[in-house]
């Protein structure tokens, strides 16, 4: 539905294309960061634990993977 939203503006589909490229490859650079850690975070007043990313200073109240 979005993308005959964005072709009924008149956006071109190699825009949209290239915007998704930038996300996905921006994604990617930050997990592959050199010190990145991935890690799984423990909220205050929760039962489960969420993914995350941290570097070397931050291992102090995390799970590591």
């Amino acid at each position: 539905m979005i993308w005959a939203l964005l072709v009924f503006m008149g956006v071109p589909s190699w825009f949209c294309a290239l915007g998704v490229f930038t996300v996905v490859y921006r994604n990617r650079v930050l997990r592959k960061r050199r010190g990145d850690i991935p890690v799984r975070v423990l909220k205050p007043d929760t039962t489960r634990w969420v993914r995350g990313h941290a570097g070397p200073e931050r291992l102090g109240c995390l799970k590591r993977i």
